[in-house]
């Protein structure tokens, strides 16, 4: 499925991690959107008024925070290795799927994946960690893994011992269909759309304005 200005990516589906999580929370509900996103390069909404500005004050945020709770641990005798450090690519059948944790914590062969978060507390932000738990499990070099997401005041863990059955199999199942060659439906609603950067969809939904001054 062709928009304007969009291309295959190529024979394999790319998801980044954080593309997913909303449908791993449930929060969202288009599959298509991810779907797309994993399969298309395409061109993107144009950023509204002030976001540039918003994205440097989120990253200043972001970065000081990693680097604050980078000292703690490194004083408390972990090993740390810190965003690019942490980059992988796991290659599955249908899809690739890469991610960045922001701090990968290790002390005697047990691991914490952290990641920090300076806004409001969200349901996909414990499946993004979960996500990240789940890959680097792949690698074979822990002996168990330990995840947390970090906010300003506060953090919430996700002990591997939390991490289940049903978990993996949301997230193998989800990948299966961002990463399939079916289409999955679109459900466009404001509260997604708005948020989303296919500047293409034939379905974006926007709120409606209807001018009632003679009614009320």
């Amino acid at each position: 499925m062709n928009l304007t200005g969009s291309r295959p990516r190529g024979k394999r589906a790319y998801i980044w991690a954080t593309w997913i999580t909303g449908l791993l929370a449930t929060t969202n509900k288009c599959q298509w959107s991810a779907w797309f996103r994993a399969h298309y390069y395409y061109e993107k909404t144009p950023e509204r008024p002030g976001a540039g500005l918003q994205l440097a004050q989120w990253k200043r945020e972001h970065d000081d925070m990693v680097a604050a709770r980078e000292k703690l641990l490194r004083r408390d005798g972990w090993a740390v290795t810190v965003e690019g450090e942490n980059a992988f690519k796991l290659e599955g059948r249908l899809a690739t799927l890469a991610g960045k944790p922001d701090l990968v914590a290790v002390r005697e062969q047990v691991a914490r994946v952290i990641d920090q978060k300076s806004g409001d507390a969200k349901d996909e932000h414990g499946w993004q960690v979960r996500l990240y738990m789940w890959a680097l499990s792949k690698m074979g070099q822990f002996a168990s893994i330990d995840g947390e997401v970090q906010y300003r005041s506060y953090s919430v863990e996700i002990l591997a011992a939390q991490f289940g059955e049903a978990d993996v199999k949301r997230i193998v199942d989800t990948l299966a269909l961002v990463g399939a060659e079916e289409i999955p439906p679109r459900t466009p609603s404001v509260d997604e759309c708005q948020f989303c950067n296919i500047l293409g969809c034939p379905d974006r939904a926007v709120t409606k304005t209807i001018d009632a001054t003679g009614l009320f």
